[in-house]
């Protein structure tokens, strides 16, 4: 249940126990620039998590995934995304992941420009599916909540 729209469903991403960890995919079409929005809350004992952008389908608890994505943007223990930029626990939060035909890639909070990728594969036809999954190594049971994804092809 959304924590704050009754009625509503957000996407909860998360390790609810001893098994692997939770994950999703989503399929959106293959875009050569584009950008991905994501409203994220993470709550106060938040284990970690990972967002990454691909050109093709992986399970979405395939280790394989992580590490052939070509844009990933790690999110640590506690919510730190980089050095200074911290996801703030119990409180929605914009992320923003944008790409270009050369390869560049940014990452944003908030509108604050957070991390630029530098160059990165870039595949023929583009990109077309957004990675989600829990790294918590230990028991996480708020996880990642997403109220909405956006995807706009530039």
């Amino acid at each position: 249940d959304h924590p704050d729209k009754p009625g509503r469903k957000a996407l909860q991403i998360r390790r609810p126990d001893a098994l692997p960890a939770d994950g999703a995919v989503w399929n959106f079409p293959s875009a050569r620039a584009g950008k991905l929005t994501l409203r994220v809350r993470i709550g106060k004992r938040f284990g970690g998590a990972r967002i990454s952008v691909t050109d093709r389908f992986y399970n979405p608890c395939d280790d394989a995934g992580k590490k052939e994505a070509p844009i990933s943007l790690n999110i640590s223990p506690g919510g730190r995304i980089v050095s200074h930029h911290t996801l703030t626990p119990d409180k929605w939060q914009t992320i923003d992941i944008t790409w270009n035909s050369i390869g560049v890639c940014k990452a944003f909070l908030d509108g604050k420009l957070i991390r630029q990728f530098g160059s990165v594969r870039h595949p023929a036809n583009g990109f077309c599916y957004l990675r989600l999954r829990s790294t918590s190594t230990q028991v996480d049971p708020t996880g990642l909540l997403v109220d909405s994804v956006k995807m706009r092809a530039q």
